[in-house]
Order: C-alpha cells, then sequence, then structure tokens
C-alpha cells in the first residue's frame, strides 16, 4: 500500500512539472466576477465640493462652511461592500516578449443609508448651527474601462526568475455615478448679552444625481513567474495620474404663496468641477491553466487614489451667472479592495 501511495505521488509530481506545449497558448478571453470592500471618492468628493467656501455664501443652503466642522463626513465615511463584475482580452505575443490585456469592469454597492452631522459657527461669533443630513442614495457605481500593455525587458533570459520582469503602460476611462436624495434638519442658537433662541428649520429633501468621468494614465511594474508549467504567479504596482470632470445636481421642490395659493415651485442647482486624481493599485494573481484551452485566475487589488478638486462653478439652473470658487478644496480618497477570479478561454 506504501509503494503505490509512492508511486502515485510521484506521478503526480512528475506531471506538475511536465511541459505541454499544447498548454502556451498565449491569448485569451476572460469573464471576471469579484467581491471586496469599497470606500467610494465620488461620495466623499460630493461633500468635500460642498464644503467649498463660496457654497453657503452663494445659495445660503442648509450646509455651514464659516468653521471647520467637527465632524468630517468626507474623511470619515466607512467602506462599502462592492460586487465586481467585467470581461476582458489578453492579447499575448507569440515570442513572450509583451502582452497586453483589454478590460471592461462594473464596480457597485447595494442602496446606502446613513447620516452626516455637522457643527457650524454662523456669521456672528455668538451664534451655533447643529444639524444632521439624512442620505438615502441608491447603489454607487464606478464603469471602466482599461488598456494596458506589459513590455518585459529580458523575456529570453535563460532564467524564469527574471524573464517575466517588465514595464506596465495603459490608459484608463472611469465613469462614477450615484443618484439619491437627503433631508438636513438643522437648528441655530444665538446668545446675546440679554437673551438666548433657539431656531429649528424646516427640513426640505434635496434630490442628487451625480456624474463623473475620468481619465488616468498608468505607469507600473510588473513581475510573472511560470513556477511550474501550469502555473503563473503574478505581482504589479501601478502608479495611476489624471482628471476627471465632476457634474452634480442639486434640486428641491418648495412652495411659493401667491394671495390665497401655494404653487409648488422647483429650485435646481448645478455644480462643475475639475478634480486631479493620483494614487496606486497592487494586484496579486494566480492562474492555474486547466487546459489547452481553458484556465482560471485568482486575483486580489488593491486600489488608492487621491482626488483633489482644482476649480468650482456653481449656478442655478436657468439663471446665466456662473458663481467659481477656487478653494481651499478638500481632497478625499477612493480606496477598494477586491478580491475575484476569471474563467479564461485561451487562443
Amino acid at each position: 500500500m506504501k509503494k503505490i501511495l509512492f508511486l502515485f505521488l510521484v506521478s503526480a509530481f512528475v506531471n506538475l512539472l511536465a511541459v505541454d506545449p499544447a498548454l502556451d497558448r498565449k491569448s485569451a478571453f476572460y469573464v471576471q466576477f469579484g467581491y471586496g470592500n469599497w470606500s467610494p471618492g465620488s461620495v466623499k468628493n460630493f461633500f468635500s465640493l460642498q464644503q467649498s467656501s463660496n457654497y453657503n455664501s452663494l445659495f445660503n443652503l442648509p450646509y455651514p462652511t464659516s468653521h471647520p466642522l467637527k465632524f468630517n463626513v468626507a474623511n470619515s465615511l466607512g467602506t462599502s461592500a462592492a460586487k465586481n463584475l467585467g470581461f476582458g482580452f489578453i492579447f499575448g505575443s507569440k515570442s513572450g516578449g509583451h502582452r497586453g490585456n483589454l478590460s471592461f469592469n462594473m464596480l457597485y454597492t447595494g442602496d446606502n443609508h446613513f447620516g452626516n452631522p455637522y457643527y457650524s459657527k454662523l456669521a456672528s461669533a455668538s451664534e451655533t448651527e447643529l444639524g444632521v443630513q439624512v442620505f438615502s442614495l441608491n447603489p454607487i457605481q464606478k464603469g471602466s474601462v482599461q488598456y494596458d500593455h506589459d513590455f518585459y525587458l529580458i523575456p529570453d533570459h535563460k532564467s524564469k526568475w527574471v524573464s517575466g520582469i517588465g514595464l506596465k503602460l495603459g490608459a484608463l476611462a472611469q465613469y462614477d455615478t450615484f443618484s439619491g436624495n437627503f433631508t438636513p434638519y438643522t437648528a441655530t442658537n444665538s446668545i446675546t448679552a440679554s437673551s438666548q433662541v433657539a431656531d429649528l428649520r424646516i427640513p426640505i429633501k434635496y434630490d442628487v444625481n451625480y456624474r463623473d468621468p475620468s481619465a488616468l494614465g498608468i505607469l507600473g511594474l510588473v513581475y510573472r513567474l511560470a513556477l511550474f508549467p501550469n502555473h503563473e504567479f503574478e505581482l504589479g504596482a501601478n502608479y495611476y495620474y489624471g482628471r476627471s470632470k465632476t457634474r452634480f445636481t442639486l434640486a428641491n421642490l418648495s412652495m411659493i404663496t401667491l394671495g390665497e395659493y401655494r404653487i409648488p415651485f422647483q429650485n435646481d442647482y448645478e455644480y462643475k468641477a475639475n478634480t486631479d486624481i493620483e494614487g496606486m493599485a497592487y494586484i496579486f494573481g494566480y492562474t492555474y491553466k486547466i487546459s489547452h484551452s481553458r484556465s482560471i485566475n485568482f486575483f486580489y487589488n488593491l486600489r488608492d487614489l487621491m482626488q483633489t478638486p482644482t476649480k468650482l462653478e456653481t449656478r442655478i439652473s436657468g439663471a446665466s451667472p456662473i458663481f467659481g470658487a477656487s478653494g481651499p478644496f478638500q481632497g478625499v480618497r477612493d480606496r477598494s479592495s477586491t478580491f475575484g477570479f476569471q474563467f479564461q478561454v485561451r487562443y
């Protein structure tokens, strides 16, 4: 029995090391599924732009900015569970000297419900404002298209430990979006030498519609190691830099009184911002070639991008004046960590 077990283990090990030329297909089509955590920069950027210096003074909307907020939601928003779906193509050269990858991905969360408490000093030092904004957002989404190309520095090196070192160049186009509503519940407290007055504001619901297309360049390092013929390991680090054109609107329904009649009236506020994006991503992967035409890849991606607005324009919809704000603006982070797998059809 021991001899049979020994022969079986030797056979399995030899099979693991065996070179199968049929498995050496360089190109593939794949579908991708992933799960992880995501702290969306789009939502935090929305808060950051609301805190711009001109926001409250222009429209008198309930988000005071004359004093730093004690509770800074732009940096304290937690992460949400997220799913990742996608597909793509791998274009490998026959020589093995370079490889391209074209991918289409969608990262999204479920519905989001949370509150944003804040505290601020108003124009008068004796007047303070306390409040909470209650948010209800639809799924937050990030769609992306990325093409990157790996160039191996010494592909013909006799050592497999060296031949897989390469540089990565590429480009990424993203589109972040979410919609929903928030309702501010606000109270002011005024203290003078002779009195103290508290005032509750009537809550008004605001509808939010946020869109943020961006384009980024990619420069990175990649290392692939075919430790056994059917097993490949991958490590990568990518640097991203680019810009986005943020657009979002706030709309609220108020009532106008004309004599004995109350007429509903909708106010729309439009925002346009330019945002710089910079950050890093780290990739860990393992691919097992099941046969000459099929393989499976397991991966873990960690990405951290800083988004810093550089310019903001605001206007009331339908009005001609455009008001600019030069900041200072607060940078926010878009962080995600995803574990997933790809089913690859090789050709």
